[in-house]
């Protein structure tokens, strides 16, 4: 946020479009001044629910790339083709709990995200280990 309250970024990518429940469209950015120019003309980011988080989207051709849920980790190094296809990476993420309906940042100057560290010491168990940026496993 700048001085005056207003979101500031910098992206390659706006969005253009938000269907609470659905999927959120990304489109280049024409005022993004950055290095590196997007060159997809669209993406479509759809929202899938944590409780059903799953690969089978992917497996089935209907998204070209997903998350993994720590649940669906051993099935797929055990699998062949999808054991091969898996890429392991670290990533920064920037998490919200929920934002309201019809939401789209560019509607919605004051608002902002929370960093996911300073939320999950209040909400995680302190039983619970995190295993990725997405997932926390009971130990017990």
């Amino acid at each position: 946020m700048d001085r005056s309250g207003k979101f500031v970024a910098n992206s390659g990518f706006k969005v253009s479009e938000w269907v609470q429940g659905s999927h959120m469209t990304l489109v280049p950015d024409p005022f993004y001044n950055g290095p590196h120019k997007p060159y997809l003309e669209k993406v479509i980011h759809p929202f899938q629910d944590a409780s059903a988080a799953t690969i089978l989207p992917y497996e089935s051709d209907e998204v070209d790339i997903a998350g993994v849920d720590v649940t669906d980790l051993e099935r797929i190094l055990r699998d062949p083709a999808l054991k091969d296809e898996l890429v392991r990476f670290h990533a920064m993420n920037t998490w919200w709990k929920k934002p309201p309906p019809n939401w789209i940042p560019s509607n919605a100057p004051n608002y902002t995200a929370t960093p996911r560290p300073s939320w999950l010491k209040i909400i995680r168990p302190p039983s619970c280990i995190t295993t990725s940026a997405s997932n926390s496993v009971n130990p017990g």
